[in-house]
């Protein structure tokens, strides 16, 4: 059995939805076993606490934004590579980043594994009402990766799921399985020139390091994203200091 760790960095603007998340994880862990670590983000550690006392055996990291991080891509950035500093002291298998709205099948976990791939992701929706389309990326004809990725067209997702596993240059990693070893010497990151966040960034590098990317279209989750993503950042912008 591969020991697997699920992890994601959250913070208290996602409590709407993390104490029911958290309780799916629970009916994923009846499925398959599997460790978990939370980084948040939060400004003070109250909401580390609630977690602490909410989950009970569930590791919590409180990672507060620093002085220097003006956007909160930057942050979240450092909250994953404290998830790979973990994967890598730990000896796990294989990183399982979920979301913290992401609610998956409760046996995704075994068949992303059972596919034997070394990055791997179920599909779930991005946006709300009319505006709402998979969270599928692809690299348009002769470009350069960090300036010509985009998300396919609701139209486009539709046609592409269809049940199989597809190779594809990204798809978020609010469902991803990646195998640890890819991870050894790797770090998330972000650059202020590009409004891109970190998933962007690492299928652009797995891309240029020849690492196939897969989408598993038979495993589609529920996205809780009610969240205001324009209004968190302004917030987190108006407490940087």
């Amino acid at each position: 059995m591969k020991k697997v760790l699920v992890a994601c960095p959250l913070s208290e603007y996602k409590h709407y939805i993390i104490p029911l998340w958290i309780e799916h994880l629970k009916k994923m862990k009846s499925v398959y076993p599997f460790d978990i670590l939370l980084v948040d983000n939060s400004h003070n550690k109250t909401y580390s606490r609630f977690l602490k006392e909410y989950s009970g055996c569930i590791q919590i990291v409180h990672r507060p934004p620093h002085k220097n991080e003006k956007l909160l891509s930057q942050t979240m950035a450092a909250c994953n590579n404290i998830i790979l500093n973990h994967l890598s002291r730990n000896n796990y298998d294989y990183l399982f980043s979920l979301e913290c709205d992401v609610f998956p099948p409760f046996d995704s976990l075994p068949r992303l594994l059972a596919a034997n791939c070394n990055v791997i992701s179920g599909i779930y929706n991005i946006g709300r009402g009319a505006t709402k389309k998979a969270m599928i990326q692809v690299l348009e004809k002769n470009s350069v990766p960090e300036l010509n990725v985009r998300n396919v067209t609701t139209r486009e997702g539709f046609q592409l799921i269809d049940g199989t596993i597809k190779p594809i240059f990204g798809c978020g990693i609010g469902c991803t399985l990646i195998n640890a070893n890819l991870l050894k010497n790797y770090s998330f990151h972000v650059d202020q020139k590009f409004t891109i966040h970190a998933d962007t960034h690492f299928y652009t590098d797995m891309y240029n390091a020849g690492v196939p990317v897969y989408l598993d279209t038979s495993i589609f989750c529920e996205h809780h994203n009610t969240a205001n993503w324009s209004e968190i950042n302004k917030r987190h912008e108006q407490k940087h200091y």
